[in-house]
């Protein structure tokens, strides 16, 4: 190899260096983006487990009489626990012989835009089933 052909694959290779950093740092950029991402649809989903999860309790816990009004008092209480975020949910009761079901769907919260966020399923459905409590006479023996 002679001194032109080391100066000619010099010239060849100026700039690789940057080129190469600059893509392992939008690489970089991209998956701190969507681990961000994730985690804040992780903890969405969480709070609207969470919620929906007091609420139902809180219906079920409520005698056959009052019911209703324990499910319009629990959906404002659990609109108000997610805030801005639960105004935008709808929630949906259901009652089983033995059981009260709270169904929640909505958008979850997301760094992308609206259409990109639909299109690619980030969307929250969280359904939640609690035993409706029942008290047992017992007699005296």
């Amino acid at each position: 190899m002679n001194h032109l052909e080391i100066r000619r694959r010099r010239l060849h290779e100026r700039g690789t260096g940057l080129i190469g950093t600059l893509v392992g740092f939008v690489i970089f950029l991209m998956f701190l983006f969507l681990s961000m991402h994730l985690l804040l649809h992780l903890y969405a989903t969480s709070l609207v487990s969470s919620a929906a999860h007091d609420a139902a309790a809180a219906v079920a816990s409520a005698p056959e009489a009052t019911r209703a009004a324990a499910s319009a008092d629990a959906q404002a209480a659990l609109i108000g626990d997610l805030g801005r975020f639960g105004r935008e949910m709808s929630v949906a009761w259901s009652y089983a012989d033995d059981r009260v079901t709270v169904t929640i769907t909505g958008r979850a919260p997301s760094l992308l835009p609206t259409g990109l966020t639909s299109a690619v399923g980030l969307d929250i459905d969280e359904t939640v089933t609690v035993r409706i409590e029942k008290f047992r006479a017992t007699e005296a023996p």
